[in-house]
């Protein structure tokens, strides 16, 4: 009965700490891109005669923090990508990405800046419980996490297998994924009461890949160590230096590797009493401590939501199990797909864009963004587009060689339509250990059903790909409309060769 409680514990945890299932992040909000970081008021002993007024500015803020935490919920959403395909930003576990959730439901939930924000402060809290004890681990990152995905071998049905693997992984103490989770303790020595050392050479303190500090959250804002990206663990370097242009792929650390956490869930509250007793803020409107809300602030911050869910929540970009192949059906193109276009859209709403949306733009044409790189992309694709039969490659290669007896074709049709696993995909990468193997599978690509068809029923597949390609398509037409008489056969011709 315990293992059973047990495993339903795990299955809850590893749903809460899923990159992917990110809530909402946050950040704070400035005149251009925001930046988490908390009210400016000298915190000190004070008088008792400021809690009034203090508390007074707080609930008056209110709209405005809601506002910032609408800013900080866009910029977590960009920063951490699409959840339906993993990178470095979005792994199963505590990544950089996690920390700006925590920021983002706080900071709307919470809109008490001095409660949240900075050293101690409820996020700081919250982050370093969960980093402690919910760590990443590489063999479940962004190519498999065995014997889930690649499943072994057992009925022959993918899916079935898969779910077998899934119960064989929670009832192994061993599984990649929960291997380190709940090993921090919370009382006695080198413990979350008493100080908790991030190690570097721990699991959970390398991504797998290089995560670009920005949107608002930099590498230790007020002492949060937690917020940012992913730093060079040699040089200390950032992932991507602005000042310079310069992108370091060797940037794999996590920021709160090295450093050491004491869990004190009573800090926050005590920050907050302290910005009650401070010397009143005098930078709002009129001298007081009231901040401006302008109408454009909203929408901005509405704004750049929308982007925000696009890039994170678009179920069709190349990679994800919603769009099978590359996704060209949809008519993607890029490893963003159709995803950038739209964001370039909404930020085109307003007169020279929004700042939130411009910095994401920026990262993605320089190629620092936090997006899946194409790498990501082909082996997501690869090992969750599978066919809905999946043997062994002696068995595959049997059931390949009786349909190419019956038609040549007949295979790419077969595993196009996504009834079985490609065969080619079935190698097992070199230098990898026998425990954690790495399958990639390939199957279901719609794109290349109709070019199949048309090869098993007489033609070639090259010569279907030809008739549906959009591009000959068009510019056959754009010449027939644009022909005099004297051009007008042969550009029909053109235009009738490339539809049949």
């Amino acid at each position: 009965m315990q293992a059973v409680s047990r495993s339903y514990v795990l299955v809850g945890a590893a749903l809460a700490a899923t990159g992917a299932l990110a809530a909402a992040p946050f950040t704070s909000r400035t005149a251009h891109v925001p930046t988490v970081s908390a009210e400016t008021r000298l915190v000190d002993a004070g008088s008792l005669l400021n809690v009034p007024i203090n508390l007074f500015d707080d609930l008056a803020n209110l709209p405005y923090n809601e506002v910032q935490g609408l800013d900080t919920a866009a910029s977590s959403l960009m920063f951490n990508d699409n959840i339906f395909v993993v990178s470095p930003a979005n792994l199963f576990g505590i990544d950089p990405g996690d920390p700006t959730h925590v920021a983002a439901i706080d900071s709307l939930f919470l809109p008490f800046p001095s409660l949240i924000d900075g050293a101690g402060g409820l996020d700081y809290q919250i982050t370093g419980l969960l980093a402690a004890e919910l760590p990443t681990n590489l063999g479940c990152a962004v190519t498999t996490c065995y014997p889930i995905v690649p499943p072994d071998v057992v009925t022959g049905i993918t899916g079935i297998d898969r779910d077998l693997g899934f119960a064989q992984a929670l009832g192994s103490p061993d599984f990649a994924l929960f291997r380190n989770w709940f090993q921090a303790p919370l009382t006695g020595p080198d413990s979350l009461s008493t100080g908790y050392y991030f190690s570097p050479s721990a699991g959970g303190s390398t991504d797998s890949g290089p995560v670009y500090s920005g949107l608002g959250f930099v590498d230790q804002p007020n002492g949060n160590y937690f917020l940012g990206g992913t730093v060079d663990p040699t040089t200390g370097a950032p992932a991507y230096n602005p000042a310079t242009g310069v992108f370091d792929p060797n940037a794999t650390q996590v920021p709160w590797a090295g450093h050491t956490f004491t869990l004190n869930l009573l800090q926050p509250f005590d920050n907050f009493y302290n910005s009650l007793l401070a010397t009143p803020s005098t930078d709002g409107l009129f001298g007081t401590g009231i901040q401006a809300l302008t109408p454009t602030d909203v929408v901005q911050a509405l704004q750049a939501d929308a982007a925000g869910l696009v890039v994170t929540f678009n179920p069709f970009e190349p990679g994800s199990p919603v769009c099978p192949g590359s996704c060209e059906i949809f008519g993607s193109s890029g490893p963003l797909g159709i995803t950038l276009p739209i964001v370039q859209d909404i930020n085109s709403l307003t007169p020279g864009g929004n700042p939130l949306i411009n910095e994401w733009l920026a990262g993605v044409a320089g190629g620092y963004a936090n997006v899946p790189t194409q790498t990501d992309i082909t082996d997501t694709v690869a090992l969750l587009d599978t066919g809905a039969f999946t043997f062994t490659p002696a068995e595959e290669t049997s059931i390949i060689d009786s349909l190419t007896a019956i038609n040549p074709e007949l295979p790419n049709l077969v595993i196009n339509a996504g009834l079985l696993t490609d065969p080619g995909y079935l190698a097992v990468s070199p230098g990898v250990v026998a425990t954690d193997p790495i399958a990639q599978y390939g199957g279901l690509n719609p794109t290349l059903i109709l070019p199949d068809l048309q090869a098993l029923f007489g033609g070639s597949s090259t010569s279907a790909a030809a008739a549906l390609d959009p591009t000959a398509f068009s510019a056959d037409l754009s010449a027939l409309f644009a022909s005099s008489g004297a051009n007008l056969a042969p550009d029909l011709t053109s235009l009738a060769t490339t539809l049949f």
